[in-house]
């Protein structure tokens, strides 16, 4: 009866649900969360606050750069109004810069509008 009860209920983070359900200005038509789950391989998800005492929600995936699987992590980070921007992007813990995060951002989204095909196993992002 319990587990009636909570299948229900969402326990994801309120600040996860705001940036898994939003969208980029340029990329309206995909949520952030369908783009980003399809594009990578073992999406998680995580919010925290920073010593600053920011909302920052922090996503983490595998995705192919240059031939090589590395894993992604991209940092949102609140405003007041529960509005949020991409600010941070690191491949295995190296960070990148806000170019590679737009070309990076591009991809997802590229790949999110792609019709299904049977060879999307593996996506590529060394062309960013």
């Amino acid at each position: 009866m319990l587990a009636l009860g909570l299948s229900g209920c969402s326990l994801e983070d309120k600040h996860v649900s705001i940036v898994k359900n939003g969208h980029f200005t340029n990329y309206p038509s995909v949520t952030i969360g369908t783009a980003f789950e399809k594009f990578f391989a073992n999406p998680q998800w995580k919010h925290f606050k920073s010593d600053k005492g920011e909302e920052v929600v922090e996503f983490t995936g595998k995705c192919q750069y240059h031939d090589v699987e590395v894993m992604a992590k991209m940092q949102f980070l609140f405003s007041g109004d529960n509005s949020f921007e991409a600010k941070f992007l690191s491949f295995n813990d190296v960070p990148q810069n806000m170019l590679m995060m737009a070309g990076l951002i591009s991809k997802v989204f590229e790949k999110a509008n792609e019709q299904p095909t049977q060879n999307t196993a593996k996506t590529d992002t060394s062309k960013l």
